[in-house]
């Protein structure tokens, strides 16, 4: 059954009726996610500053971890937690001490997620 033209109605027709926005009643929602590798935590308190460049500073003269962890033990620096040093633990404290140098220097914020939502 063909239907006439003159009782179809156009597809324009289906176009032109009036879109009117009260910006009173619109919310506009948007959510950001920015991933870099740079730390939130851009302050290391002094105290703890001062113990782990004395660290990185003895491992650039070539000392061992044993050697280090003797010489503050001997020195009476305890570790934040108020305990004696021993190798492996100034090892994993010049480790990430070293990598959060290198982190600190990359400052890349690259956009990972954009949601806009519109509410009405």
């Amino acid at each position: 059954m063909s239907t006439s033209h003159a009782i179809w109605q156009s597809l324009s027709q289906w176009n032109k009726f009036p879109i009117t926005y009260y910006w009173t009643d619109v919310v506009l929602e948007f959510t950001v996610t920015l991933v870099t590798p740079s730390l939130s935590l851009h302050v290391i308190p002094d105290g703890r500053l001062e113990r782990l460049k004395l660290i990185a500073s003895l491992y650039r003269k070539g000392w061992k971890s044993v050697e280090i962890a003797k010489h503050l033990n001997d020195r009476g620096i305890l570790t934040p937690s108020g305990k004696m040093y021993y190798p492996k633990l100034v090892w994993v404290t010049h480790n990430k001490f070293s990598h959060r140098a290198i982190r600190q220097r990359l400052m890349d914020v690259k956009i990972h997620t954009i949601t806009f939502t519109l509410l009405a």
